[in-house]
């Protein structure tokens, strides 16, 4: 397989763009994206459900940025949204409705309102409550709601704490000793439909065995939920399957093939039943992008060295808020004979949790240096902030050899748009 950022002449590219170039042209620090990369890892996932009445849901979380969901809309994709945000960029970028899943613990009336006048293929149900919520919105717009509840399915899935969402202490779903009553209080509802069942249980998994396990079970549950009357079109797997973090590996992680493989056997002959839907987010767009940036300052104290580079936190969490490992290369390769060193590679913001790596060893990079964190492409720029007051960066796109920005960088007017002086401050200047 040939990878989409490679080195040529001791110079990492995108594509068929040295990253170099980029840098010549965009301040940083700012995104790049492969567009091939983001193609290819789709259909891997596309192409393993073909056989099956199969629909793969990207993840709008993991990275909304309207140029790949239109990419990923061109290549017959859906959307699996958890805002009226999320939906409106769906929408916008050339989803169709009714290939759009709607999930989240806290829709409120104006979310659930939003997705029923544009009518998705169904809202995933976190809570009984939220089915009082759905079926009062419901009545006021004088429709019928598609639901799906989703399960708390109970499986460890060996993963960062913050990233599971499928064991009994999550705020996710419904546990499973309520379900059947969930689906007997839908089917009694002239408001509601059930169109299908949801699970999730969790992000950056590595082995084969929880999807196996996820699919025996909701197989198993599908075989009561048909006793008390709901006739469900679609059953939604989740998605969080992992990708590879570290380069030489030793714990490889399974293909896209793999994992749905495993799904599909542990769910049996239901798949022939049921129109089969994944949520793939970070495992298609996180390895096709990286995060550019440039070393601002050398510092050396007793006990550390640093690099000071111009990535915040606010432009990238990750580290900060799961323990995230991501690679770091310079993006020109070293000179024969440099020696590396073990720094921790930190950002300007005032935060002592505002790193990237920690204890790394690294090449000598220079200050002014250009590098780039690997596998950034997901939970990157969408969760980037203004803390600090620090406009968030742009992001740019490659396809063969061109490139465009595809979202500009703010500017300091735009950290103050929406802003205004209440009358009793600008009436009393003291």
């Amino acid at each position: 397989m040939e990878e989409s950022f490679y080195r040529r002449s001791g110079e990492i590219q995108c594509e068929e763009v040295p990253i170099g170039e980029v840098v010549d042209q965009v301040a940083t620090p700012f995104y790049l994206y492969s567009y091939s990369e983001i193609v290819r890892r789709f259909k891997e996932f596309r192409e393993s459900l073909l056989g099956y009445d199969g629909l793969v849901c990207y993840a709008l979380k993991a990275n909304s940025c309207k140029a790949i969901i239109s990419l990923l809309s061109k290549q017959e994709a859906g959307a699996d949204v958890v805002s009226k945000g999320e939906l409106y960029r769906a929408l916008k970028a050339g989803i169709p409705p009714k290939k759009i899943v709607f999930a989240g613990v806290g829709k409120t009336e104006e979310d659930i309102r939003y997705a029923l006048r544009n009518e998705i293929i169904g809202l995933n149900v976190e809570s009984l409550a939220e089915l009082d919520t759905i079926e009062d919105v419901a009545a006021a717009l004088s429709t019928t709601a598609p639901v799906a509840i989703r399960v708390l399915p109970d499986i460890e899935s060996s993963t960062h704490p913050y990233l599971s969402t499928g064991d009994r202490s999550s705020k996710f779903g419904v546990t499973r000793d309520k379900v059947v009553r969930a689906y007997r209080r839908i089917v009694g509802s002239d408001l509601l439909e059930a169109v299908g069942v949801h699970a999730h249980i969790g992000s950056q998994i590595r082995s084969i065995d929880p999807y196996r396990k996820l699919g025996k079970f909701l197989s198993d549950l599908l075989e009561e939920i048909k006793k008390v009357g709901a006739r469900l079109q679609y059953v939604d797997f989740g998605g969080g399957f992992g990708i590879l973090e570290r380069k030489n590996d030793y714990k490889m992680v399974p293909s896209p093939g793999e994992f749905i493989e495993a799904l599909l056997n542990g769910f049996g002959q239901a798949a022939d039943d049921y129109q089969i839907l994944i949520e793939p987010g970070r495992s298609i767009i996180g390895p096709s992008g990286v995060l550019v940036g440039k070393v601002v300052r050398r510092k050396r104290s007793k006990e550390k060295n640093f690099l000071i580079t111009d990535i915040g936190m606010n432009d990238f969490i990750r580290p900060s808020l799961y323990d995230s490992y991501h690679q770091l290369e310079p993006v020109l390769e070293r000179e024969a004979g440099d020696e590396e060193e073990i720094v921790d590679i930190v950002g300007p913001v005032c935060e002592t949790g505002d790193f990237i790596a920690r204890d790394r060893k690294m090449p000598p990079l220079k200050e002014g240096e250009s590098f780039l964190v690997r596998d950034s492409g997901a939970y990157g720029r969408s969760m980037a902030s203004n803390y600090n007051s620090r406009p968030r960066p742009p992001e740019v796109m490659v396809r063969g050899g061109e490139y465009e920005i595809v979202r500009e960088s703010e500017t300091l007017e735009d950290l103050m748009e929406g802003e205004r002086l209440p009358a009793f401050i600008q009436d009393n200047e003291n």
